[in-house]
């Protein structure tokens, strides 16, 4: 700065330049907070999935190996572990963190399937559609 500025200009500057740093403060403890909570919300996901899975499996066990139609179907299904769903809690929560393909048919798949083949997506955390788009 030149010193022949005046104090109010002298002045000016400086608020200037604190509500850009301000700013900046405020977008990177956004993007930090939002890092942090994503990074916290993972396991949940991964414990729901593992819950679906136990539940899903039990299900075609107990019903000569066929596929649940609904959730309405699965959350009427009463599972017998129920190891990871105290973890998970109610078949609403477990819900709203992941997505199931259940248009898929077992039966028909498995003459197709190959074990060459990556691994079916039927059951996937409901943050990642959003992201396979």
């Amino acid at each position: 700065m030149n010193e022949r500025t005046q104090p109010d200009e002298k002045l000016n500057l400086s608020a200037q330049f604190s509500w850009e740093r301000l700013l900046a403060f405020v977008v990177l403890f956004a993007i930090v907070f939002a890092g942090i909570r994503l990074i916290l919300e993972a396991p949940n996901d991964a414990c729901a999935m593992w819950a679906a899975g136990e539940v899903l499996i039990e299900y075609m066990s107990a019903n000569a190996a066929t596929w649940p139609d609904s959730w309405g179907t699965l959350s009427k299904f009463e599972c017998s572990s129920g190891s990871n769903l105290s973890r998970v809690g109610p078949f609403a929560k477990m819900r709203s963190r992941i997505h199931i393909d259940f248009n898929y048919d077992p039966k028909s798949a498995m003459s197709v399937v190959r074990p060459s083949d990556k691994f079916l997506r039927l059951l996937q955390a409901a943050c990642s559609n959003a992201l396979d788009s």
